[in-house]
């Protein structure tokens, strides 16, 4: 098992995969991801392209993380000789990885310059890519802009053009000027109802969080409910249940209410282990394991007779298993697992 393996194995020890590389990707990940920084090239090769890429981005050290968007140009042999989906894209980990959102922003607009012209002038593969980064970056670069934007209206747009409009006339703010530049006519690639209501949802900051609640209960985009998991103060339980009681299928709410709770709450995740969707009950049995204090989790122990086999499988694992392969906080939404094999976790309830 290579995931149980990378998980394990000294992060120095990059050789024991060696023998596998050509095998498997994970494999490949783990040992692409233990290269020295001055190695990471060793990685621009066709096979296994993706699990390739994946390690080039985990390996990148935090002071070289602008080249994580120069990535077309180093990439740019294997991209022509055929291509792949990169697994997340680079851009994504740049920002993911790049806590400072001062800089984060500048390097970022400078690439969507780049990647604009790029678009405009290069030939066909070219474009393919910018049109990539493009959408990455005006992604990233929107949202980060909208912290600083104050741009909400006094109410919430009710029908598709009044959120057009508002979505019009907020990025013709002075607060995305500097994106607007970069970006030229590719700003126009942000319209509609949808994209509206993910940079509403951004420019919520915590004294508007009543107004994001309320959105929550209209729609159910997992954005929505991501953000207010950053907003919320935590003593709104009551809110929150508004959002995840009787609720049979899960958009997105199960993960954010897990990541919000306060460790205090953790047994109101008792009432969600049996949920008929079983990566909700998952997400939240997981979550409690992660909150819950140690001696209520021994105690759990002691009664695993009456548990089902599924949760002493993770009881087991968060009491007595190396650290690096205990159960997450939570359980990864599976896209973003499928794109992204490190939030896999072969063990969990779903199996991914």
């Amino acid at each position: 098992m290579y995931w149980l393996l990378d998980r394990l194995a000294e992060f120095t020890d990059g050789g024991i995969f060696e023998p596998f590389i050509g095998a498997s990707s994970y494999a490949m990940f783990a040992w692409g991801r233990r290269l020295n920084p001055d190695e990471r090239n060793r990685l621009v090769a066709e096979r296994l392209a993706s699990a390739r890429l994946l390690a080039w981005c985990d390996s990148c050290p935090r002071a070289d993380l602008p080249s994580l968007l120069e990535w077309r140009e180093t990439w740019r042999p294997v991209l022509k000789a055929g291509g792949f989906p990169p697994p997340p894209d680079p851009e994504d980990e740049f920002y993911q990885r790049c806590g400072n959102r001062t800089v984060r922003l500048r390097e970022m607009c400078a690439h969507l310059e780049a990647a604009a012209r790029s678009f405009r002038q290069g030939g066909e593969v070219e474009t393919s890519l910018a049109r990539a980064s493009i959408h990455s970056l005006l992604h990233w670069t929107v949202k980060d802009a909208a912290v600083g934007a104050s741009c909400l209206a006094e109410s919430m747009p009710d029908c598709s053009e009044e959120w057009s409009r508002w979505l019009a006339q907020t990025l013709a703010a002075p607060a995305f000027t500097d994106i607007a530049t970069a970006a030229g006519e590719f700003l126009g690639w942000l319209t509609g109802e949808f994209n509206a209501r993910w940079l509403w949802t951004y420019c919520h900051g915590p004294n508007d969080w009543q107004k994001l609640h309320q959105l929550a209960l209209q729609c159910d985009d997992w954005f929505v409910y991501d953000h207010l998991a950053d907003i919320m103060p935590p003593d709104r339980l009551e809110e929150w249940d508004s959002l995840v009681l009787w609720e049979s299928e899960d958009h997105g709410q199960m993960r954010a209410f897990s990541r919000w709770l306060p460790p205090e709450y953790a047994a109101v995740l008792r009432s969600h282990f049996d949920h008929s969707d079983s990566e909700w009950g998952a997400c939240a049995y997981q979550a409690y394991l992660a909150k819950s204090p140690e001696p209520v989790l021994v105690h759990e122990w002691r009664r695993r007779e009456s548990l089902p086999a599924w949760q002493v499988k993770l009881l087991d694992r968060r009491l007595f298993a190396p650290e690096a392969v205990r159960p997450g906080p939570i359980v990864e939404d599976v896209q973003d697992a499928e794109a992204d094999f490190r939030l896999e976790d072969p063990f969990s309830r779903r199996g991914l």
